[in-house]
């Protein structure tokens, strides 16, 4: 029996929706669909036991054809409407459903029918759906790799907490006594932290734990693991809770000293909006 949370099925959801609408629709900043901009989805891959599957339309573009792209057989083909009834069936059961986890026989029995036996992708696998789109303006086609974020169950994150993601830093000015009050503070790591930068300690980014995080920031932009470090002491110690306070705060105390004031750039906003 296939179990998951709101999250993972998500994931299911947004498989069966875009087979049964056939369109992948662009939005606005208020995660409304435009309706005029869109890329029409030629099918959908997915890495199964099986082997290789790709769900393709057919000709009259109404059906969607299963095909084991290692063996080159046709496994199932049905009316793309059925996909779009199972998607509107689960959701409908996702936003019902009580617990952490749960399964739903009906989705499942679906998902048997059309050789599908996992909820997500695998964990090596950096997209969470691939899609190949075809652009009607320019004729582009291309397999793109999506992630998918649901908002039916708990906020989503962008970058998960954990070893993988850990910053380091190393701690200036810190008394025998500031540390133990510290370290015997059974208080939240925010509050307890606080207090300790409140008594004169000063935190200096020293590094990351996970050296494939930090090429990663590198990748993107060589300051982005110091300027989010300087946003994590803002958020932890300075009590700035949004991206946007968090940037312009950063942006004032101008820790890289850029030339803000001569060149008017954007330099902390625009290298965080790329990483994001």
């Amino acid at each position: 029996m296939l179990t998951g949370n709101k999250g993972e099925w998500s994931e299911v959801y947004t498989f069966l929706k875009l087979l049964g609408v056939g369109k992948l629709y662009a939005a606005d900043e208020n995660l409304r669909k435009v309706d005029n901009v869109f890329y029409n989805i030629l099918e959908v891959i997915r890495s199964e036991s099986i082997g290789n599957l790709e769900f393709r339309y057919s000709n009259n573009q109404n059906d969607v054809e299963v095909v084991n792209t290692d063996s080159g057989e046709i496994l199932i083909s049905m009316p793309k409407s059925e996909f779009d009834d199972q998607a509107n069936k689960l959701f409908s059961d996702i936003i019902h459903s009580v617990g952490t986890t749960f399964s739903f026989a009906e989705t499942e029995a679906f998902l048997n029918t059309v050789a599908v036996q996992s909820l997500k992708a695998s964990s090596s696998d950096k997209s969470d759906i691939k899609i190949k789109v075809h652009d009607i303006n320019s004729g582009y086609e291309a397999v793109q790799g999506f992630s998918i974020k649901s908002r039916l169950g708990n906020p989503s994150t962008l970058v998960n907490a954990g070893r993988t993601t850990n910053f380091i830093y190393e701690v200036k000015n810190a008394t025998p006594e500031s540390v133990e009050e510290y370290n015997g503070s059974e208080e939240i790591f925010k509050n307890k932290l606080g207090k300790l930068c409140s008594s004169g300690v000063v935190l200096d980014f020293a590094g990351m734990e996970n050296r494939t995080f930090y090429n990663n920031l590198v990748l993107i932009d060589s300051m982005l693991p110091i300027i989010c470090a300087e946003m994590l002491l803002e958020y932890y110690v300075k009590g700035n809770t949004t991206v946007k306070a968090i940037v312009e705060s950063v942006t004032e105390h101008n820790p890289l000293h850029f030339d803000i004031e001569q060149s008017g750039h954007p330099f902390y906003e625009y290298k965080f909006k790329k990483f994001l």
